[in-house]
């Protein structure tokens, strides 16, 4: 439905959908089209129209954050991952490197050196982990929650 001005010249959907741009203003038709009304029905759809804007803006924020939340957390788990197999890295290297003497006590002693050292390393990669993960979630848990409050 096209609503028509005064001169009967057509305006924007009488709809209310209404192009909001990045500043929050109202499109230009829309805005012409109002400022040919005044009373109190007026002055309601104004506020009315200001009032979705201000919710457009906040469900925009809301959507920021819920996507920084969800690349940094991709960005952790990544960062994790590839500890994790720099760690298996050097496992394997340390492995081939000690080779044929892994067979003598000595041998299997420093390589249980080392895998204890690489265990307390990946114990600390996962912790780390674990905690960018709780981070994660409390930032998109608080996202979702503004969800709920951003009113119409």
């Amino acid at each position: 439905m096209v609503a028509a001005s005064a001169s009967g010249d057509t305006t924007a959907p009488a709809s209310g959908a209404a192009d909001v741009g990045a500043g929050g203003a109202q499109s230009q038709p829309w805005n012409e089209h109002l400022q040919g009304w005044s009373g109190a029905g007026a002055d309601e759809l104004r506020s009315a129209d200001q009032a979705l804007a201000q919710a457009r803006r906040d469900r925009e924020d809301i959507d920021q954050q819920f996507t920084r939340g969800i690349e940094e957390a991709r960005g952790a788990a990544r960062a994790s991952q590839e500890r994790l197999r720099a760690v298996l890295a050097e496992v394997e290297a340390a492995q081939l490197q000690l080779g044929p003497s892994l067979d003598t006590q000595a041998g299997r002693q420093q390589y249980a050196e080392l895998l204890e050292s690489k265990l307390a390393e990946v114990q600390t990669i996962l912790a780390d982990a674990q905690e960018s993960h709780g981070r994660g979630v409390t930032a998109l848990m608080s996202a979702a929650a503004r969800y709920g409050t951003t009113a119409l």
